[in-house]
C-alpha cells in the first residue's frame, strides 16, 4: 500500500513511467513505525508494487516538512531538510546515484543556495544544469 497513515508524497518518476519514488520509509507491516528516507514503488499489471526502502547513508530530516525530486534518469536526489550541517532551518541537500546502484551521501548545496531561514522544494531543469527551489531567506521581489 503507498497511502498510509503517514505523509506520503511523490518525489518523481522514472523517464518510463515504470518506477515511481516516495517520500519516507515504510515498514513490512502497517502497525511498525515509518521511518524517514526514500523509496521506489514498481508499476505492476495490478497498479503499484508495496514500496522498497532505498538506503541513502546519513539521510536525517529534522524538520516536519519534507520536499524533494528526484531527476527522470534517477541519478540525482535533491531535496530539503533540516539535516547534518544546516546552515538554516531546511536547506537544500543533494544525493547522486554512484555508479554501482548505491547513493553517494547527501552533501549541503552550500550557502550560494541556502539561507539561515527556508529552502524548500527544490526541483531541477531536464539537464541538471538548474536547480529550482523556494526561499524566504533572500527577500524576493515582493510583486503581487
Amino acid at each position: 500500500m503507498i497511502n498510509d497513515q503517514a505523509y506520503n508524497a511523490v518525489i518523481g518518476f522514472s523517464a518510463d513511467g515504470s518506477q515511481m519514488f516516495l517520500t519516507g520509509h515504510y515498514s513490512r507491516t502497517p502497525s511498525a513505525a515509518r521511518t524517514q528516507g526514500v523509496s521506489v514503488s514498481r508499476k505492476t499489471d495490478n497498479g503499484w508494487s508495496r514500496p522498497e526502502n532505498i538506503f541513502i547513508p546519513y539521510y536525517l530530516n529534522k524538520s516536519h516538512l519534507q520536499s524533494g525530486y528526484l531527476s527522470p534518469d534517477g541519478s540525482v536526489l535533491v531535496y530539503a531538510a533540516e539535516s547534518y550541517g544546516s546552515l538554516g532551518v531546511e536547506d537544500i541537500f543533494i544525493s547522486v546515484k554512484l555508479p554501482d546502484g548505491s547513493w553517494s551521501e547527501p552533501r549541503n548545496a552550500g550557502p550560494a543556495v541556502n539561507t539561515r531561514f527556508q529552502e524548500v522544494s527544490p526541483s531541477l531543469n531536464a539537464d541538471k544544469t538548474r536547480l529550482y527551489f523556494a526561499t524566504n531567506g533572500r527577500g524576493g521581489l515582493r510583486k503581487f
